[in-house]
């Protein structure tokens, strides 16, 4: 919650003025109790009133739910559409897509809409739904949840009776409807220029008017690809925000931050006790780089590999919040590589300090220095690029484009070379 506020209320916002945001939303949607709680400990209830308290932040007067109640029981469900119905009682307009409702819930909704293979078969008021369906020829029966005999009716193959529903309700909205003359087509292509040059990320790809298909309506004509807000902060406060929250959802995972260190020390040692004081035997020069192979691929695949995992995890919540204009993709991205920045340099920096002086390589400050800083490089390379495969690629295609790709370049990097 206090992620949200700080990212989608302007940077002028006053602490307190947003403190006390946070509160009111949380007391209007009842989650004292789990306050303090972790996310991944929070019921599915709790879990749909926190998206819902995460959207509430900039006070929307419209908000769109897509199926609010699925995988909850009818007691979650039904708190979940109070809730509901007491922001629309507050001045919201309310717009839910759901399923199977049970008697309860359907008494909660004011309007209605019926939908049957992409077309509209009732529109209006929730009073009025039973009585159309009745006109239409349907026999409602008695004691009969509305909502189940809307679901009945809609999924009927579309006989003479569904047919008659969804033409009286074109006529009823579209009646009156007429299509666009010449000087309204222009002012629809002003319109869209005008929105596509702002500044508020809107991209609206519409036909040009000189096109033979121009006196089309305005809906064949207009197609919506990307609509996004735009950022209420700016992108160094962006980083700074997804950088504490990123190191903060670090600090919950101590196990397996500190097993990275530990694997990188434990492989450290072994490598160093098979390698043991090669750097001073000149005859044994090819073993030598053997050892330095292996620091290379081990320091390479053992960022790149955890990386990938990254992205599967965390693309839901930051497609949802890219959309809605939280942050832009290089703030996202700057700090995942600030959040990471801690283990890229102290895990290359235990496990090449170990192996280079077990294995005794020359005792030079400048050399070791060299050595540590190709370490350093090699780890981000592989963050970087566990990072770019995880997100374009799906995961087990990422796995193996990552080493399908990484190894060819590393046989031709000159560590492999056939002596006669």
């Amino acid at each position: 919650m206090s992620d949200s506020v700080d990212l989608k209320l302007p940077s002028e916002t006053k602490s307190e003025e947003k403190e006390k945001i946070v509160n009111d939303i949380i007391r209007i949607l009842n989650m004292e109790k789990c306050r303090h709680r972790l996310v991944r400990n929070l019921s599915g209830g709790e879990r749909k009133r926190l998206s819902i308290a995460i959207e509430l932040v900039t006070n929307p007067p419209i908000m769109f739910f897509d199926e609010p109640t699925s995988g909850l029981d009818s007691v979650s469900s039904l708190q979940i559409i109070n809730y509901l119905k007491q922001l629309a009682l507050d001045g919201r307009i309310i717009v839910c897509v759901i399923h199977q409702p049970s008697s309860k819930l359907m008494k909660l909704f004011d309007d209605v809409i019926v939908m049957s293979r992409g077309n509209m078969v009732y529109s209006g008021p929730k009073a009025d739904m039973i009585p159309t369906f009745e006109k239409a020829g349907f026999t409602f029966p008695e004691y009969y949840n509305p909502a189940d005999f809307a679901l009945e009716v809609s999924s009927e193959e579309h006989n003479e009776q569904i047919l008659n529903l969804i033409e009286s309700n074109k006529i009823r909205y579209c009646g009156t409807y007429t299509h666009p003359n010449e000087d309204e087509t222009d002012a629809i292509d002003e319109n869209t220029k005008i929105l596509n040059n702002s500044n508020n990320h809107t991209t609206i790809d519409v036909p040009s008017h000189s096109d033979t298909e121009s006196r089309r309506s305005a809906h064949e004509r207009c197609r919506f690809t990307t609509i996004r807000p735009e950022a209420k902060v700016g992108i160094y406060r962006q980083m700074v925000i997804l950088t504490r929250r990123s190191l903060r959802t670090m600090s919950r995972n101590l196990i397996a931050v500190q097993l990275r260190v530990v694997v990188h020390v434990i492989v450290a040692a072994l490598v160093g006790a098979v390698f043991w004081d090669i750097g001073n035997d000149g005859a044994r020069t090819l073993t030598n780089i053997s050892c330095i192979f292996f620091i290379i691929m081990f320091i390479f695949f053992g960022n790149a590999m955890p990386s990938i995992l990254l992205c599967p995890q965390d693309t839901p919540v930051f497609i949802r919040e890219y959309l809605n204009g939280w942050y832009s993709l290089r703030a996202y991205y700057a700090s995942k590589l600030t959040s990471d920045l801690p283990m890229l340099l102290i895990c290359p920096t235990l496990f090449t300090a170990i192996i280079y002086f077990m294995t005794s390589q020359p005792d030079d400050a400048l050399r070791f220095a060299m050595c540590w800083v190709v370490s350093i490089i090699l780890a981000i390379v592989g963050h970087f690029m566990g990072l770019a495969f995880g997100s374009i690629f799906e995961l087990q295609m990422a796995i193996l484009l990552v080493p399908g790709i990484s190894i060819p370049f590393m046989i031709f990097s000159g560590f492999f070379y056939t002596y006669s």
